[in-house]
């Protein structure tokens, strides 16, 4: 025998204890419908990540309890033209979730993948956004592209994924 007890037999025996919470109530999934650029000069070094740059995917999504856990995922293939460094971020309404950047030189390309994790607070509607904000030397970053300054557009141009599950 391998050691390793099935988790239904587990369970039915008392071997595990069923867990609770962590069930999924809804999943939202939308795709980017094309390139988005942004030339922002995004150098924000210190306090709050502000409300700003274009939004490449956006979900409009409304919870169906206020104290679940909404988990977002996203990526774009993405280039950012000179040598900069590209800026994304995640925002539910106005609040940016979520931000991270990549490095490009002389135009090279990534795909920034981004994560974040919230409690809904409300069951009110709220806007999703997979965002474009820019680089750091203000060279424009196109989402939805290989690389910067190519105009090669790739598909898909991005997705995002927005589940929400019970705590």
């Amino acid at each position: 025998m391998s050691g390793i007890v099935g988790n239904n037999t587990a369970r039915a025996s008392g071997v595990i204890a069923s867990a609770g919470g962590g069930k999924t109530l809804q999943i939202v999934r939308a795709d980017a419908a094309g390139l988005t650029s942004d030339s922002t000069t995004s150098s924000y070094s210190s306090g709050a990540y502000p409300n700003a740059g274009t939004a490449h995917i956006t979900i409009a999504f409304t919870p169906v309890s206020a104290t679940s856990i909404i988990v977002v995922n996203a990526f774009a293939p993405s280039g950012v033209g000179g040598n900069g460094i590209a800026s994304f971020a995640l925002f539910a309404g106005s609040t940016c979730v979520n931000h991270s950047t990549y490095n490009g030189y002389s135009s090279d390309g990534s795909n920034p993948g981004i994560s974040g994790s919230w409690v809904s607070g409300s069951t009110s509607a709220v806007s999703i956004q997979y965002r474009n904000v820019g680089s750091w030397g203000g060279n424009t970053q196109v989402m939805g592209r290989r690389r910067g300054t190519s105009t090669n557009a790739v598909t898909p141009y991005g997705s995002m994924v927005v589940q929400e599950i019970e705590p």
